[in-house]
């Protein structure tokens, strides 16, 4: 502890320095975890996001339907998969 208190006495700035750039990376290194944290923990107005279920993409065919894709059974599959998703919160 002496030796530290007479370094602090005999080079001020360098002391200073280093302790501001130590203070400084503790504090982005906690800024970047807590952002990290941000975008995955359950924070209001999404506190579900954990058991949120994201697409990019979805699509239903079928060989005997040709290329285009029918609207109404594409529906249909969609509102069955949110009332299975809504009665497994329950």
């Amino acid at each position: 502890m002496r030796q530290i208190l007479n370094e602090l006495r005999q080079q001020p700035l360098v002391s200073l320095i280093s302790i501001v750039g130590t203070a400084l990376s503790i504090f982005l290194i906690m800024l970047v975890v807590m952002l990290q944290q941000v975008k995955v923990a359950d924070f209001a107005p999404e506190s579900n996001r954990s058991r949120m279920l994201h697409w990019k993409f979805a699509s239903i065919r079928h060989t005997s339907w040709g290329e285009k894709i029918s609207w109404i059974i594409f529906w249909k599959v969609i509102r069955w998969m949110e009332s299975f998703c809504v009665s497994q919160r329950s």
